[in-house]
């Protein structure tokens, strides 16, 4: 059994509302952790304009990226790419040479 508090009346919040209510938190607060724990994002120093919106948008779309491509974990896959920036663009698909070993897995599957 588990208890909380709210500030949600009995007649705006039961017990399904509240339960989804906190779930839905955990579930944001999961993402950031996953921001936070792989980019330290607490720490960003980057406060002006639209620079902590934009730099947030980038975090998360390599976070999403990383997650679609490698069976690794994000924190995993970051520090292998950290090691040799060549590696971040043939992740990415970006050199001739991964396009070539693309090309070469693609005719061996026909």
């Amino acid at each position: 059994m588990a208890y909380g508090l709210t500030s949600h009346s009995p007649m705006s919040a039961n017990a399904e509302q509240v339960l989804k209510f906190n779930r839905d938190h955990w579930g944001v607060e999961s993402h950031h952790y996953l921001l936070d724990w792989n980019w330290n994002e607490d720490r960003c120093r980057i406060s002006k304009g639209h620079g902590p919106e934009n730099i947030t948008c980038l975090r998360r779309f390599a976070a999403g990226l990383i997650k679609s491509m490698s069976k690794d974990s994000v924190a995993a896959t970051i520090e292998k790419l950290a090691r040799n920036v060549r590696r971040v663009f043939d992740y990415l698909r970006m050199t001739e040479n991964s396009r070539k070993v693309i090309l070469r897995h693609q005719s061996q599957d026909v």
